[in-house]
């Protein structure tokens, strides 16, 4: 499985470039690089960045995740979830290429529904990791880091169930805000602070009841 999860990532990563290589002549030099929150052009930049930054961006983090192993202190830990790691980095990987795309397709055809094609890739990338969450174990890089999940392998294991399931329930959200397109701001408010907060919270009040439990 480790062995095909690498292969769909050099063929994302040939399929990055092949598009860039493919569409670069149909721009003009000035192009939308950023919409606001409603999908309007709010920012505009020389597409000579654009397609060189997301390839490249996109090839960083997955080497830069395939490095991390290598300098993490639990390196040995890494064994355990072999393969879901390497399914997180095809993950990434391919939400980039996809990405990519939707930033040329909006500018070639002028799409007004960036936000709506953002909406999809964000809630397919949240529930697509809320789904291998569970899996990892303990490492200083990769999940919910907070000092309780890094000291404690109860913690980590129960705030990460509990962060993989709240990343599938805003995805179900995400995708009908997309069609809906109502309160986006509110939405995208509360999204965010939910996955950021709530976990932070649910491992800091677990560890100290742990700790209390041990020291009975």
């Amino acid at each position: 499985m480790k062995r095909t999860y690498q292969v769909i990532q050099i063929m994302f990563i040939c399929i990055t470039i092949i598009v860039a290589l493919t569409t670069y002549h149909l721009l003009p030099q000035e192009i939308a690089t950023h919409w606001n929150i409603h999908g309007q052009v709010d920012g505009w930049g020389n597409k000579a960045l654009l397609y060189r930054l997301m390839p490249a961006l996109s090839i960083a983090i997955l080497l830069l995740m395939k490095g991390l192993p290598y300098i993490d202190p639990k390196k040995e830990k890494y064994a355990l979830f072999a393969n879901t790691y390497e399914g997180m980095q095809t993950i990434f990987t391919v939400f980039f290429t996809y990405m990519f795309c939707v930033f040329i397709y909006c500018n070639i055809y002028g799409a007004p529904s960036i936000t709506f094609f953002m909406l999809i890739g964000i809630g397919l990338l949240f529930v697509l990791l809320g789904n291998v969450m569970w899996k990892l174990r303990q490492n200083y890089f990769v999940g919910i880091k907070t000092p309780w999940t890094i000291s404690n392998e109860l913690v980590r294991n129960k705030t990460h169930r509990l962060g993989g399931l709240l990343r599938v329930l805003w995805w179900v959200t995400l995708i009908i805000e997309a069609f809906v397109m109502k309160y986006l701001n509110i939405v995208c408010i509360i999204v965010i602070a939910t996955i950021i907060i709530v976990p932070i919270a649910y491992s800091y009040r677990l560890f100290k009841n742990v700790s209390h439990k041990n020291n009975i």
